[in-house]
């Protein structure tokens, strides 16, 4: 078996990484431990040059989860006194300055 030609196509089929895969091969003796620290070495530096993601924006993620709408009318509620913003916070799960803050990105009218 030449492990280096498909291990990527066994990732990609068992949805686990490559290293996990030559571990369980090691651990199987499916490969000798020269050829898993031959592996190891060469995709160690690979996977450090794998720029790492920004993590995304809080507040479209936040607007995705509460809701536009939802949002827009607990705003409303604790702008006009009909709710109370402990009632608020529990609602939308933001809490003091950042629940402020989403229903200033809100933009809304009252």
């Amino acid at each position: 078996m030449d492990f280096g030609k498909n291990i990527q196509n066994l990732s990609h089929r068992f949805k686990v990484s490559e290293f996990a895969l030559a571990r369980q091969a090691l651990h199987s003796k499916l490969i000798h431990k020269d050829e898993y620290h031959d592996f190891y070495k060469s995709h160690i530096h690979v996977s450090h040059r794998i720029p790492k993601a920004s993590g995304g924006h809080f507040w479209y993620t936040q607007l995705n989860r509460v809701g536009r709408k939802f949002g827009t009318a607990i705003g409303r509620a604790v702008l006009s006194n009909r709710m109370t913003y402990l009632e608020a916070y529990d609602l939308t799960g933001l809490y003091g300055k950042t629940f402020q803050k989403f229903i200033n990105h809100l933009d809304f009218k009252i």
